[in-house]
């Protein structure tokens, strides 16, 4: 099924920020405060849970909570 918007915060780790500040269009760096090593922990613990093996070519390209949902997705779909 779909990853719905509220998924999509619940899915990504929140590396003390606080879960209600997560909105689909906040961005990792700019507006959730990761440094590049949080987010690669982040996919690192994504891959675990989904059970997918997630590309860091494109996941360069991941800016924002909704654009990881929606690779997410996309994994899933093509397993």
């Amino acid at each position: 099924g779909r990853l719905g918007v509220l998924d999509a915060s619940e899915c990504v780790p929140t590396f003390g920020v606080e879960p209600e500040n997560v909105r689909p269009d906040s961005r990792f760096m700019e507006d959730l405060g990761f440094t590049s090593f949080d987010f690669m922990s982040m996919l690192g613990e994504l891959e675990d849970e989904f059970d997918v093996e997630i590309d860091e070519h494109e996941a360069a390209d991941i800016r924002t909570v909704q654009e990881a949902a929606d690779y997410l997705e996309k994994l899933k779909a093509e397993e």
